[in-house]
């Protein structure tokens, strides 16, 4: 690995900041350049728009390019100090202009905060021997859905390199069985590392596989955590609560529009099932009952704050007063907060069953 490559890892250029440390911006980037170890170098340091960064360094009373700096292998006291003070310049550019992320990988640290925006959820570092690797856990049940590691490519694909091979960033996920070998097939996705071969893969995250397909994988393996350990779905309708984003979509104005609204497949809710729609803050508060009224309807939208590929309909039938059935109230009931479709308690259910005996039905739909 380069020198630069290892300064900048886990770096973020902020292009706001470069031109007052004192880079000169030219159609390739950003330029700069200091000298050195009492006049005898100078180093040229560029940023390139996609944010990473390239180095040289010049011995000056020879007019050529000083290669030791960048030969792993050079060793002594002279060039030892030009690599320490051209680290000291590196260093300076990278608290100055630069800014801290979690993974090597920029697709790796766009998923990462997607997963965080659409689900609230963020990782954790669980292994001492492995601080860098990250796992994304369903916090109801602690149960993995994504493990990012970071391994050499020719870890997974079994060909060896000569030299010493950056660092690749993988992330493990769980996939169907019947879904194994046409995803295998595809460029980017391997034979999981360290993980079961016949029920997980590795996706490359360098951006061979688009985003929105590994956060389809994503969706899938945090559908398999959210089922660990479930009790089998009962016979008959099963009452649902499920999180309504006011900051993403305005269903008020939806249900204004129709009774009838699509809105995104929630694993295992089936026909004829009840669906009690949570709209998060600033409001809080379960707001509306609905009927499922069909299920399994294909549908393809993206966007950076949801993925879709199924919606179902469903039909409301009951609207509620905000302070009715506040956060508070839910969280006395056993829902500590709703960050995807859970199955609505018991507690919760005789609530409302009590709430719409004892209310007048101006509300009813």
């Amino acid at each position: 690995m380069r020198f630069e490559q290892q300064a900048f890892a886990r770096k973020k250029v902020k292009p706001e900041t470069l031109e007052a440390f004192g880079f000169q911006k030219r159609e390739d980037g950003w330029v700069y350049s200091e000298i050195f170890l009492g006049g005898e170098f100078r180093a040229d340091v560029q940023v390139l728009p996609d944010g990473q960064v390239r180095g040289r360094v010049w011995d000056l009373a020879a007019d050529e390019e000083y290669l030791p700096v960048h030969v792993q292998t050079r060793y002594g006291p002279f060039v030892g100090a030009v690599r320490e003070e051209y680290g000291e310049i590196l260093q300076r550019i990278g608290e100055a202009c630069f800014e801290q992320e979690a993974f090597l990988y920029p697709q790796t640290n766009r998923l990462a905060e997607q997963i965080r925006r659409i689900y609230g959820e963020d990782f954790d570092h669980p292994f001492e021997k492995s601080p860098d690797s990250a796992v994304f856990r369903y916090p109801p049940n602690r149960k993995w859905y994504g493990l990012v590691m970071a391994v050499p490519k020719s870890a997974l694909t079994g060909e060896k390199t000569e030299g010493e091979e950056a660092p690749g960033e993988i992330l493990n996920v769980k996939v169907r069985p019947e879904k194994l070998e046409p995803l295998l097939a595809l460029p980017g996705i391997y034979p999981s590392y360290h993980m079961k071969h016949t029920s997980w893969v590795s996706v490359m995250l360098d951006g061979t596989v688009p985003d929105e397909q590994v956060m389809a994988l994503i969706d899938e393996s945090r559908a398999f955590a959210m089922s660990a350990g479930k009790k089998a779905r009962p016979t008959g309708p099963v009452s649902w609560i499920v999180p309504a984003n006011p900051r993403y979509y305005d269903v008020e104005a939806a249900f204004r529009d129709s009774r009838e609204i699509i809105w995104k497949q929630g694993r295992g809710i089936a026909v004829g099932d009840t669906v009690y729609l949570y709209v998060a803050a600033p409001v809080s508060a379960v707001r509306y009952r609905c009927r499922v009224t069909e299920t399994g309807i294909p549908f393809s939208f993206q966007d950076k704050n949801v993925s879709m590929t199924q919606v179902m309909r469903i039909l409301l039938q009951r609207t509620y007063p905000p302070e009715s059935f506040p956060l508070e109230k839910l969280k006395n009931c056993g829902v500590k907060t709703v960050r995807g479709p859970i199955w609505a308690p018991e507690a919760f259910t005789e609530q409302v069953r009590q709430y719409e005996a004892d209310c007048p039905q101006s509300q009813e739909q």
